[in-house]
């Protein structure tokens, strides 16, 4: 179990399986919901974009339910072996988990494909992207979304050049957002958002 949600209609579980003697690349994604918190069913998963190793975080907002993990590609090569990459994979579900589609988080303004974090507030989801600029060095670009389908860029997160952000926990509530990074000297730094 690896990430725990609440939403409109209960709750939802995520984690991941990996079979006795198997290597954590045979690992499958899997999720449970509960109306109540004490009667749980698997969630029979169908995850579009690869193969769902793991799913690492869950986040809820009123009816919607979006979740973050690990997915595996293979690629063919014409006359050679076939290659297998991982990369970050987020989903999104309106229907309590019943069906998920791939959702299309943009990388630009300077983010990269990895994800940081990702939270649930008031007005929707917030997926956090480390990223880089000129003029700050390391620092990270968030994006929302009121439901998980389509996310806009909303802002930079920085701190001054020296510190070179690297974010390590993002939390939301109906409040709104925070975020927390550590700096190249070891410090924490922690930033705000009502919105």
């Amino acid at each position: 179990l690896l990430g725990l949600a609440a939403y409109r209609g209960g709750f939802l579980a995520v984690g991941e399986n990996v079979p006795p003697g198997k290597k954590p690349s045979d690992s499958t994604a899997v999720a449970w919901t509960s109306t109540n918190g004490t009667t749980w069913q698997r969630l029979n998963l169908h995850l579009p974009g690869g193969h769902a190793l793991r799913i690492t975080r869950a986040v809820g907002s009123g009816a919607n339910l979006v979740i973050e993990g690990v997915a595996s590609l293979t690629h063919r090569a014409k006359h050679g072996k076939a290659t297998v990459t991982t990369s970050p994979a987020v989903w999104y579900s309106g229907n309590g988990g019943t069906s998920w589609t791939a959702a299309k988080i943009p990388v630009a303004g300077g983010s990269g494909h990895a994800i940081a974090g990702l939270a649930a507030s008031a007005g929707g989801f917030v997926v956090i992207r480390p990223g880089t600029s000129k003029s700050v060095g390391p620092d990270a670009v968030a994006y929302v979304s009121a439901t998980g389908k389509s996310w806009a860029k909303a802002g930079t997160i920085f701190a001054t050049r020296k510190q070179h952000l690297s974010v390590t926990q993002v939390g939301g509530s109906d409040q709104g957002v925070g975020v927390v990074g550590r700096t190249a000297a070891g410090g924490l730094i922690a930033f705000e958002s009502g919105t």
